[in-house]
């Protein structure tokens, strides 16, 4: 095969995708598109089946389609399996390894690429895997074109992530583990990156030069009850509301049986004039969150998320409008409210489409080629004996977490995290009954820092700490604590509205049972280090005595140019 990402230039190129909706297809044409204006090969692979196998297309594309049609809670309970329980997603994974690894590595064998790059989130962790594992020698890229939820649109094993959205680097490097996300410019139609005059565009698509304009899209499967959005639309009194039944035919013959008698409703299927229809439009009514969301920004077009609230679709949703990236309705009366407030004002036109200062993803690949390490040989080895090792070790005992935690970085408790500020996290252990005077003691010295207790804080502790901006975590103790340890996480959680919360693991008797089941709880493992300021470095985990010696470290560190934080604020800085 080719040599490694990073030493040869890149002569071939390798694009895997899925026919499962329009997003992930639009992102591997214009990447292939870009490379191929660059003079390179480019072979584009979007067929699932020959990428996982037929029963991967079974399940991966029929399956979806299927779940989105029929039954969305089901698919939707499924996914909140899929994010907060790490058990379901490393058994879905497993099951794509196993039905896909053989596969890709054959069509990787048989196009020579001299990077393979994928947009599809279940192709991208079957590479990872086999590139982290030393199995491919060829370099691997991801496209991310999701927001939230990425739990397997990134991977240890992939050597660049190139991302739609700036705003999930975050997560991705969490997963990551590695400096190796990029934002890219996105990867749609060129044609989003030219000014587009509103009434030019209404004119070739047939729209009236005047009057108020809803566009309202169920993606490129047309998913979601679109007559009731239409309907609700309607209420808002547009003067015109378009719908995009995309390439589901039998919703498009739904939508013309039902409003077929209405001057004001244009239905049409799939399209390529996205980029004038979302110029000339005042609103867009989006039902899946996906890739049109990121087009209609580049248009500066006022996005509303509404018609299939369940999966990975409800969870991008929840994060673009907690970002304002759009708005969410969560029935029919408050998107015909939304609708309503969008066309009452005044569509801000961009002067240029926005984002073009950044580097394309072609661009990226060529220049920027960061590499992963893969796993040490020996590491490989170790595998292979160390869940039976590791599962007999921890009925009870500390030998099985030691183990596999010495074959596995995941597990190991966080004391030092790779964070892009000069910020070091104070924890300071105390009992309940000391919180109160603790916490009032931080406040008036302003010290934002993290308290670690046993048991769940009460009520009055808790707000103060929270106005305070102290953080409260769990802490376990020496001893046999698996409950504990699942249990103690999600009290804390839901008192902060926070996923992904910090423990402190304790010092000696820590157990594997603890930490899988601190895991199921959306927990991670921290041990603060005991150390003094002059050795202490940017990224540490400190522990503190008290709230005088907090005070001193903040002093001392504070000379050095360094901020005493919160370990949950430097854990989201990473």
């Amino acid at each position: 095969m080719s040599a490694p990402l990073g030493e040869d230039p890149i002569r071939r190129v390798l694009i895997l995708s899925a026919d499962i909706g329009s997003g992930h297809l639009v992102a591997s044409r214009t990447l292939a598109a870009e490379l191929r204006d660059r003079g390179i090969a480019v072979e584009v692979v979007e067929d699932l089946g020959s990428s996982l196998g037929p029963l991967g297309r079974l399940v991966l594309r029929d399956g979806s389609r299927v779940l989105f049609d029929h039954a969305p809670r089901v698919y939707d309970v499924f996914y909140r399996l899929m994010l907060r329980f790490p058990p379901a997603r490393a058994s879905s994974a497993a099951w794509l390894r196993r039905f896909g690894s053989r596969r890709l590595l054959r069509l990787v064998r048989r196009h020579e690429p001299d990077i393979v790059v994928s947009t599809y989130p279940g192709i991208t962790v079957v590479l990872g895997h086999l590139r982290r594992r030393r199995r491919l020698s060829v370099p691997v890229a991801a496209v991310i074109t999701d927001l939230a939820g990425l739990f397997f649109w990134a991977h240890r094993g992939v050597d660049m992530h190139l991302l739609a959205w700036a705003e999930s680097a975050a997560e991705v490097r969490r997963i990551s583990r590695a400096g190796n996300a990029v934002h890219v410019v996105a990867p749609t139609d060129s044609s989003f990156f030219t000014n587009v005059d509103p009434a030019a565009a209404r004119g070739r698509l047939g729209l009236p030069p005047r009057g108020r304009i809803a566009l309202v899209s169920g993606g490129g499967w047309g998913v979601g009850d679109l007559g009731h959005t239409v309907t609700a639309a309607l209420a808002a009194e547009p003067d015109v509301v378009v719908v995009l039944a995309g390439s589901n035919d039998a919703a498009r013959r739904a939508l013309e049986h039902r409003f077929g008698g209405d001057p004001r409703v244009r239905v049409l299927g799939f399209t390529t004039a996205m980029s004038d229809l979302l110029a000339a439009a005042d609103v867009l009514v989006h039902s899946t969150a996906g890739v049109t969301c990121l087009e209609a920004a580049l248009r500066g077009c006022p996005t509303i998320v509404h018609g299939f609230p369940s999966g990975h679709v409800r969870h991008n949703a929840e994060a673009m409008s907690r970002l304002g990236l759009v708005s969410r309705a969560h029935d029919d009366r408050e998107l015909t409210l939304q609708v309503a407030s969008a066309l009452a004002r005044p569509r801000k036109r961009l002067p240029q489409p926005p984002l073009t200062g950044l580097p394309s993803a072609a661009e990226t690949l060529v220049t920027v080629r960061p590499r992963i390490r893969p796993l040490a040989r020996w590491r490989l080895a170790m595998r292979r004996i160390a869940p039976a090792t590791a599962l007999f070790l921890a009925l009870g005992t500390g030998g099985g977490y030691a183990l596999a935690a010495h074959v596995e970085d995941d597990l190991r408790p966080v004391s030092h995290v790779a964070t892009r500020k000069p910020e070091v996290a104070v924890v300071v252990r105390t009992l309940p009954r000391a919180a109160a005077p603790l916490v009032e003691h931080l406040a008036r010295a302003h010290l934002h820092l993290t308290l670690a207790m046993r048991a769940r804080p009460s009520a009055p502790v808790a707000d103060m700490a929270a106005r305070a901006g102290i953080e409260v975590v769990p802490a376990l103790g020496p001893g046999f604590h698996w409950f504990r340890a699942h249990s103690a996480q999600p009290s804390i959680r839901d008192e902060h509205g926070e996923r992904d919360v910090p423990y402190l693991a304790p010092d000696r008797g820590f157990t594997l049972g603890e930490y899988l089941l601190g895991r199921v709880g959306d927990g991670y493992p921290v041990r603060p280090l005991v150390e003094r300021p002059a050795s202490v470095t940017p990224g540490d985990v400190v522990e503190a005595t008290g709230w005088t010696d907090a005070a001193r470290l903040d002093w001392q560190l504070g000379h050095r140019g360094i901020e005493v934080t919160t370990l949950g604020a430097m854990l989201r800085d990473r």
